[in-house]
C-alpha cells in the first residue's frame, strides 16, 4: 500500500509539476521581485512536502518534486541563488539533529554488523551507479568515477532512517548503523574519487557531436578591461529589463547564462572582449540590446565630458576634501 501510494503520488505530482511550472514561472514574473519569487517557490515546496506527509510518505518526496519542476524554468538559477542562504543555515542544523539522535551505547552490539553493512552499501553504490554507466558510453574508469562520486550522497538515507526511528520501525541500534554507514561512505569518497581520476579518458570513445549547434556569435572588443566590465554590467541590466533571467555560471569565470522561457543566450568576458552567443533567430534582438547599451554608454560619457567642461574640475574635486 505504501509503495503504491508513493508511486502514484510521485507520478501525478511530477507530471502536474512539470506541466504547470512554465505557466507558474510566467505568472510569477509579474511580481518583478526575485526575493518574493524565491520565497513563494520555497512556500510551494513546503506545501507539496506537507501534502506528501499527508499521503503517508516522507516530506522530501514532495519537496523534491517541486524542485524538479522549477528546475526546468528559466528562473531556476536565480531561485537557487536567492535560497542559498536558507540552505546554508538549515543543512548544518539538519545534520546536527540527526547526529544528536544517535545513542552510541545502543550500537555496541551492532558494530560488526555496521561495518559489514557499510561495506555492502559502498559496493552497492559503486556497482549500482557505475554499472548502468557502462551502457551510456563510459568505460570502467568512467563508471568507477560515477560510482565513487555517489558515495557521499546520504541525505535521503538520514531522512528515511529518522522517519523509521520516530515511527518505531527501527531502534536506536539500526539508526546508529545508518549514521555509521553514511559517515564511512563519506570518508571513503575523497580518496576513492582522487584515485579514480588518475589515468586516461573515462569514455569508451571520443564523444563526437552528430548535431551541429548553430549559434551566432557577437564579439565586442574594447580598449580596456575596465570598460568591458562596465559594458557587461550595462548589458546585464538591459537584459533584465527585458524580463530575462541572468545568472553567473561559475564564480571563478566571467560567463553568464541569459534565459527567458526557452531562449538561451550566453555572455562571456575574456579580458577586454565581450562575446555573446545566441540562436540565429534572436540575433537581431541581441544586437539591438547591444546597440542600445552602447548608445547609453556613449550618452553617459558625453554627458560626463560636458559636465567637466562646464565646471571647474579642480573646484569639483576640491569640494570632496572641504
Amino acid at each position: 500500500l505504501v509503495a503504491g501510494k508513493a508511486v502514484l503520488f510521485w507520478v501525478i505530482s511530477t507530471a502536474v509539476g512539470i506541466f504547470i511550472a512554465p505557466r507558474l514561472a510566467k505568472g510569477l514574473k509579474w511580481f518583478e521581485s526575485m526575493d518574493f519569487i524565491a520565497m513563494f517557490c520555497l512556500g510551494l515546496g513546503l506545501l507539496l512536502a506537507g501534502f506528501s506527509e499527508l499521503a503517508g510518505l516522507a516530506m522530501i518526496i514532495g519537496a523534491y518534486v517541486m524542485g524538479l519542476a522549477l528546475s526546468q524554468t528559466d528562473m531556476a538559477e536565480d531561485i537557487r541563488n536567492k535560497l542559498e542562504g536558507v540552505y546554508t543555515f538549515i543543512v548544518p542544523i539538519f545534520f546536527c539533529v540527526m547526529g544528536m539522535l544517535v545513542n552510541f551505547r545502543a550500537m555496541k552490539g551492532v558494530l560488526v554488523f555496521g561495518l559489514i553493512y557499510s561495506l555492502a552499501a559502498i559496493i552497492g553504490k559503486v556497482l549500482g551507479c557505475g554499472f548502468p554507466a557502462l551502457f551510456s558510453g563510459f568505460n570502467l574508469r568512467g563508471a568507477l568515477r560515477i560510482g565513487t562520486g555517489m558515495l557521499p550522497r546520504g541525505e535521503v538515507t538520514l531522512i528515511i532512517a529518522g522517519n523509521g526511528l520516530v515511527a518505531g520501525i527501527i531502534g536506536q541500534d539500526m539508526f546508529g548503523v545508518a549514521i555509521m554507514t553514511l559517515l564511512i561512505a563519506s570518508l571513503a569518497a575523497p580518496p576513492s574519487i582522487v584515485l579514480s581520476f588518475r589515468g586516461g579518458d573515462g569514455y569508451k570513445k571520443k564523444i563526437q557531436s552528430h548535431e551541429t549547434v548553430n549559434l551566432s556569435s557577437i564579439e565586442l572588443p574594447f580598449p580596456s578591461v575596465r570598460l568591458a566590465d562596465f559594458v557587461k554590467t550595462e548589458l546585464i541590466d538591459s537584459f533584465r529589463g527585458e524580463k530575462y533571467f541572468v545568472s553567473r555560471i561559475h564564480p571563478d569565470n566571467d560567463i553568464y547564462s541569459i534565459r527567458k522561457d526557452k531562449i538561451q543566450i550566453t555572455m562571456q568576458r575574456e579580458g577586454s572582449r565581450i562575446i555573446l552567443n545566441t540562436p540565429p533567430s534572436y540575433e537581431s534582438f541581441v544586437r539591438l540590446i547591444v546597440t542600445e547599451s552602447l548608445l547609453n554608454l556613449k550618452d553617459m560619457l558625453k554627458g560626463t565630458d560636458d559636465f567637466f567642461k562646464q565646471q571647474n574640475e579642480s573646484d569639483i574635486l576640491g569640494k570632496l576634501f572641504d
